[in-house]
């Protein structure tokens, strides 16, 4: 606590609702402010939570004591804030109709009220004595006093009824009185105070004692019973005297404790009381011995004296009726002699409760007209919208619950009001902001709807542009179908050549092998040759030597001659052809070296554009895969296209629909301005009204 006082805001009205433990469950808005609490801090919590050290216990004592008797309580509250700071109050608390809880309204008090309930709280923390009563103090004497006559002035105080038929019946009371003493009731009445009580005491006591006391019966039937009994039986009958015994002990007391006649109290607490002693002795002792002893002589005289014991009680008691009834005799022929005294008193006393009759008439008039008198004002000041009109003090009686059922009302008025005051200022500042708002969304639904036809006629030209890029998507896709035909196309005819250049290597290495062979048969013939060439050179050698022998030989070998020289120009023209078959075979073999050299090098070539070809099928394939993807890309971008073009056209028509929408938005908008311009006339009507109820100062 920081010892800071919060001043409330002019014209605020604190109200909250508790069950009835005391739990919040509902407040007001000024309610939150002025605790400095959150509403979620406070509802379900004690309201406790907002009281102040300062406030005494009886003060709350007394309101929670007020409260459950279905009665409204008024006073000064002091609160504490959550910050630690406090404020001040003029409560008014009230049981809600439904008697599950009580409602409280607060306004802010004046700086007198709050001055002269700060002296008090602290006088009664100083001083516990202090009493409150439905928020008033009690002096201490009107408290003793009223605890004093509780008994006769709750009945008073709670019922008119019970006031007025007290009246009447006191009334009734002194004429049935006065006529019954003064005609037919002197001499039967005519008795002092002390001799009538005595006379009553003494028939009393002739009523208690006549016949003789059930004690002293009961114990002698029960002593008879004895005979014969079983031991048990005989000490349960003794136990039973007993209890009777003591039972007529208490009884003696009484009588004793009575003022009685000498004569009668000599009788009674003399021989009576000694006879008793004596029969109940005999009864448990001497009587129940004699019966277990078995001895039939003892019986008998223990039953001759138990006897006697008993009738000398009844004739003592049978003498103290007959002194007894002497003394009243006596005591209401004495009593005649006090009649004419006793007339006059009488008289005056009728008087006397004539004028107490009128002054309790008087008295009960007043108790009802004048609170009637104050509630009545206290309705006309808040029939005319004062609710800060504080109401009479409300009785125990029936008005008393009118004041209360009125303070309720005006509780619940003050309620509704400071929400309906509240409401109006909401609805006021609502309104207003509602106008500037309303005509905001008025010109932003106009531009809204610009802004739609735009993006409506944007959104045409997009599908008409979706449209163009479907078509050049579609040629696109028929391109990429034909660009994979003719990759494919193109695969296959490479894969032809590869194959035809696969042929032509092999018929390249086998014409090479050819070659390879032609080249070693070349050089065989040229062996062959060269062998042929000796055999010519011999043929030559030996034609020359037969020729030289057919010269020897003249004559005669001249034919040998002619054959030698012609196998001679045999032999030359075959050494010639072989040199020339030489020279052919040379140049073959040349020929067919370079010829197998490049057949090496084209079979080399063969197998580097075959790989190369395998390398372009590859490629050729992967332009083929690429191109069927590109297929099916380009099948869903027409599809996708078709799609975006339908659904380009359905936003161009909800776009429409948003347009006429927008239209009719801004339209409603501007009946919502118009509207709002009336609720704002409303809120003035309101506000107007609700500054009829007076709830601050």
């Amino acid at each position: 606590m920081n010892g800071q006082e919060y001043v409330l805001k002019p014209g605020c009205a604190i109200i909250s609702r508790t069950d009835a433990r005391g739990t919040i469950v509902d407040c007001n808005d000024e309610f939150v402010e002025a605790s400095g609490y959150e509403r979620s801090e406070l509802i379900g919590k004690p309201h406790n939570l907002i009281r102040h050290p300062d406030m005494p216990k009886e003060a709350f004592r007394d309101m929670w004591s007020t409260l459950k008797k279905g009665r409204p309580w008024r006073g000064m509250v002091k609160n504490l804030r959550k910050d630690g700071s406090y404020y001040w109050v003029k409560a008014t608390a009230t049981p809600l109709p439904d008697q599950n809880g009580y409602m409280s309204v607060r306004i802010s008090p004046t700086r007198q009220a709050v001055e002269e309930a700060d002296a008090l709280y602290k006088k009664m923390r100083a001083d516990a004595s202090i009493r409150l009563r439905e928020g008033s103090v009690v002096r201490l004497q009107d408290g003793l006093l009223l605890r004093a006559f509780a008994p006769v002035l709750r009945p008073w105080r709670r019922s008119i009824g019970f006031r007025t038929l007290c009246s009447g019946f006191f009334a009734l009371a002194v004429l049935l009185v006065t006529a019954l003493l003064a005609g037919h009731g002197i001499m039967e009445s005519s008795v002092d105070g002390k001799r009538f009580e005595n006379i009553v005491q003494s028939k009393d006591l002739l009523a208690d004692i006549l016949p003789p006391p059930l004690f002293v019966l009961e114990s002698y039937s029960s002593a008879l019973e004895m005979s014969g009994a079983s031991k048990a039986e005989i000490d349960a009958r003794v136990t039973y005297i007993r209890q009777l015994e003591a039972e007529f002990q208490v009884r003696q007391e009484v009588w004793a404790g009575i003022e009685l006649p000498p004569d009668v109290h000599r009788v009674l607490m003399g021989a009576a009381r000694e006879s008793a002693i004596a029969f109940f002795a005999l009864a448990t002792r001497e009587w129940p011995e004699a019966l277990q002893g078995g001895d039939p002589a003892s019986i008998t005289a223990a039953r001759r004296r138990l006897a006697a014991t008993y009738q000398a009680h009844r004739n003592a008691i049978e003498q103290t009726v007959s002194v007894a009834r002497e003394w009243d005799a006596r005591e209401l022929a004495a009593s005649r002699v006090h009649v004419r005294d006793f007339i006059f008193w009488l008289g005056l006393a009728v008087s006397f409760a004539a004028v107490a009759t009128l002054l309790l008439a008087w008295v009960a008039t007043r108790s009802v007209t004048l609170p009637v008198r104050n509630a009545l004002g206290a309705a006309k000041e808040i029939a005319r919208g004062n609710l800060l009109i504080d109401l009479p003090h409300a009785g125990e009686d029936e008005i008393g619950d009118l004041v209360a059922s009125v303070a309720e009302m005006k509780n619940s008025l003050h309620e509704m009001a400071a929400a309906l005051r509240q409401s109006v200022e909401k609805i006021a500042e609502s309104s207003n902001y509602l106008a500037t708002g309303t005509q905001h969304a008025a010109r932003t639904a106009d531009e809204s709807a610009q802004a739609a036809r735009s993006i409506a006629l944007n959104v045409e030209q997009l599908s008409l542009s979706v449209d163009q890029v479907s078509e050049h998507a579609d040629a696109a896709k028929r391109l990429g179908q034909q660009a994979g035909q003719a990759s494919r196309d193109g695969a296959s005819t490479i894969r032809s050549a590869v194959e035809s250049m696969q042929h032509i290597t092999h018929s390249v290495v086998d014409a090479a092998t050819a070659v390879e062979q032609l080249e070693q048969s070349a050089q065989a013939v040229s062996g062959v040759a060269i062998t042929i060439k000796g055999i010519a050179d011999q043929t030559n050698l030996l034609a020359l030597n037969a020729a030289i022998e057919a010269a020897r030989a003249g004559e005669s070998g001249r034919g040998f001659a002619v054959v030698a020289d012609e196998v001679r120009k045999l032999a030359e023209q075959t050494a010639a052809s072989t040199e020339n078959i030489e020279r052919i075979i040379a140049r073959i073999q040349q020929e067919s070296k370079a010829v197998a050299e490049k057949m090496r090098a084209g079979v080399q070539l063969s197998n580097t554009a075959g790989s190369r070809a395998g390398d372009a099928i590859f490629s050729i394939e992967h332009i083929e895969s690429g191109s069927s993807e590109v297929v099916f890309a380009m099948d869903g971008i027409v599809e996708a296209l078709g799609e975006q073009s339908t659904s380009a056209r359905d936003i161009a028509h909800k776009i429409d629909m948003i347009v006429q929408g927008s239209d009719k938005s801004a339209q409603a908008i501007r009946d919502a301005a118009q509207a709002s311009l009336r609720m704002t006339e409303l809120s003035a009507l309101l506000k107007a009204m609700a500054s009829r109820f007076r709830i601050t100062n």
